[in-house]
């Protein structure tokens, strides 16, 4: 069977409505953003579902807006040679338990909270070894 290289896009989206203080915070870098990153025709993000107190990765139809949000831009980050399983995998690896909000540093013995970003580095790292470029995308 050959391999496929498949793409490894970043999706931003503004949590803001639209209007003059989502413009002018995404023109200086900021805003209320999330982030969602795409492969195999999925888009992995990490956040809140429909059903209240249930968070966690999960992944949906890429391009697809949060409600309220914008779709802002999207990101090639490069490329993949993993199987739909093997990014399974990965998804799988770096999702902390639904429960679980904070991301425990073994290091310095502190947590710090978890954030869409958090789990998008993760996801890109394992499944084309590199790590994003410096983005500020808090949500």
């Amino acid at each position: 069977m050959a391999t496929r290289r498949s793409e490894v896009r970043v999706n931003v989206y503004d949590l803001l409505p639209p209007g003059h203080v989502s413009s002018f915070l995404w023109h200086i870098g900021n805003g209320l953003l999330h982030s969602g990153v795409v492969v195999n025709g999925k888009e992995y993000a990490y956040g809140g579902h429909d059903r209240r107190g249930v968070t966690g990765v999960y992944w949906m139809t890429p391009g697809l807006e949060p409600p309220g949000g914008t779709f802002r831009c999207g990101i090639l980050h490069g490329y993949t040679l993993l199987t739909e399983e093997e990014i399974d995998d990965v998804v799988t690896e770096v999702s902390p338990p639904s429960h679980d909000s904070q991301i425990h540093d073994a290091n310095s013995q502190r947590s710090r909270p978890l954030t869409s970003s958090s789990v998008l580095l993760g996801i890109c790292f394992l499944t084309i070894a590199t790590t994003l470029p410096h983005i500020s995308v808090s949500a």
